[in-house]
C-alpha cells in the first residue's frame, strides 16, 4: 500500500521503508531551502533507496543542487542508492555547466 505523506516541502510517497520518492516542490524550495535540505537529508536516513522527483524544480534555483549534493553524499556514505527522475533538459544542462551530470543517476520512473 502507497502511503502519502503531505507537508510544507514535499510530497513522499514510500510504497514500504525500502524506497522513498521524494518530489521537489519548487514554490517552497524557493522560499525555504532549509527546510527542504532538511526533508531531504532526513529522509536519506529513513530508507534504502531514494528517487528524487524533479518534475516540479526549477533550474534557476542553484540551492536546489546543493541539497541534491549533499543529500547525494549522505546516501553513499550511508550504503543509500540515491537517483533522480523527471529531470528537466535545463536541469540537465546546469548539471552539465558544474560537471554533475555523471554523479546523479537518473531513472525513468515518474512519481
Amino acid at each position: 500500500m502507497e502511503a502519502d505523506m503531505h507537508n510544507q516541502t514535499t510530497l513522499i510517497r514510500s510504497a514500504d521503508e525500502n524506497e522513498i520518492i521524494f518530489v521537489l516542490r519548487d514554490e517552497v524550495a524557493r522560499t525555504n531551502g532549509g527546510e527542504l535540505r532538511r526533508h531531504l537529508l532526513d529522509n536519506v536516513r529513513r530508507t534504502r533507496r531514494l528517487i528524487v522527483d524533479c518534475g516540479g524544480a526549477d533550474a534557476r534555483d542553484t540551492s536546489i543542487l546543493a541539497c541534491l549534493v549533499e543529500a547525494l553524499h549522505l546516501a553513499r556514505c550511508l550504503g543509500v542508492e540515491f537517483q533522480l527522475s523527471r529531470v528537466s533538459g535545463e536541469i540537465q544542462r546546469i548539471f552539465d555547466l558544474f560537471r554533475l551530470r555523471p554523479l546523479f543517476p537518473v531513472v525513468d520512473q515518474a512519481a
